[in-house]
């Protein structure tokens, strides 16, 4: 088992209930009572649910590698995401909102790529 690889997993879960539960009575409730057109509601409502989707399904990757059910090939894939994530919440963050406070996720998509990383290391694999 790798530790690492499973809190990775286990904060990826844990950033998935909050999305649903807070972030749906935060943001996408909002969005659907919005005065937004009915295609721009519906382009809402996918976009939410495929971050869903993607949450869940890197959740559940990572707790498979973890527990030696799975390659760590998609780890890398997971890594660059949490990047990815990380940069455009701090980004936007930043030039929206002048701070790093108002949309925080930017600290959990960080955490994960540095447990990633952290259970790769001692494997050698490169990120």
């Amino acid at each position: 088992m790798n530790n690492w690889i499973m809190a990775a997993g286990t904060l990826s879960g844990l950033t998935c209930l909050a999305h649903v539960i807070g972030g749906g009575k935060e943001v996408h409730h909002p969005m659907l009572n919005s005065p937004l057109s009915p295609l721009l509601k519906g382009y809402a409502s996918v976009l939410w649910h495929m971050v869903t989707v993607v949450l869940v399904t890197d959740t559940v990757a990572l707790l498979l590698v973890a527990s030696g059910q799975a390659s760590t090939g998609v780890l890398q894939l997971i890594f660059l995401q949490s990047i990815g994530f990380t940069a455009l919440f701090i980004g936007y963050g930043m030039s929206r909102h002048g701070n790093l406070t108002t949309m925080p996720q930017w600290i959990a998509f960080g955490l994960i790529a540095i447990l990633i990383g952290a259970g790769l290391a001692p494997h050698g694999v490169q990120l």
